[in-house]
């Protein structure tokens, strides 16, 4: 069953400045929605990226 999750965090960008990260997506569970949050961050450049919350949030 997919629930849905908001997952916070930060990553630094290519010019060393932090960036945070709010990610709404419908994982299995926690781990795969930081997983998939992981992954958009590398994809969207980020480095060093830290996730710090992953929050399931009502449908």
């Amino acid at each position: 069953m997919l629930n849905y999750f908001t997952v916070y965090g930060y990553g630094t960008n290519k010019r060393g400045l932090t960036i945070g990260i709010n990610h709404k997506t419908r994982s299995g569970s926690a781990e795969s929605a930081k997983a998939a949050a992981m992954l958009q961050a590398q994809h969207a450049g980020l480095s060093h990226i830290r996730i710090t919350r992953a929050q399931e949030v009502a449908a």
